[in-house]
């Protein structure tokens, strides 16, 4: 079973060790840059780290913000480590995700966002019901994509 868990020190080497292909690596930060931003931003207590665990085990991560002012979470990153993927990880990760951003009851939209070259995010995310929102104003490369939740 899939779940996301906090990052403790019992995982934390774990979740630094898991890498993306090769060829992914220009679409996801390496987790351990991720977890030193968390470092940066923990005093606006809006940042999430999560392990993606299958039984227990960190086959992925997650990081997400809140956006209080609009009403809306962000999927910041999200990585499957490569020798853990074509195994319906992403999809169920996400789809963990939009029930822990519902369980806050407060936020309406959650958003995220792939490089143009990324097909296979792009593929997944609208398949989930994600529809493109805009390119990002600080990378003309990434299209920021969205979706309407109800609790």
């Amino acid at each position: 079973m899939l779940t996301l868990n906090e990052i403790t020190e019992d995982n934390f080497k774990d979740v630094i060790k898991l890498e993306v292909e090769d060829s992914q690596k220009l679409f996801v930060a390496p987790n351990v840059r991720s977890l030193a931003e968390c470092y940066l931003y923990r005093n606006d207590g809006d940042v999430f780290p999560y392990a993606i665990c299958f039984d227990r085990k960190p086959v992925g991560f997650l990081l997400v913000y809140t956006e209080d002012e609009e009403n809306s979470m962000t999927i910041w990153r999200i990585m499957i480590d490569k020798n853990q993927q074509k195994k319906g990880y992403g999809k169920q990760a996400m789809m963990l995700a939009e029930d822990l951003v519902r369980s806050y009851g407060k936020y309406e939209k959650l958003y995220t966002s792939y490089c143009l070259d990324n097909i296979n995010a792009k593929k997944l995310y609208l398949s989930l019901g994600y529809i493109k929102d805009r390119i990002n104003e600080n990378c003309d490369n990434e299209m920021i994509v969205v979706k309407e939740l109800k609790n």
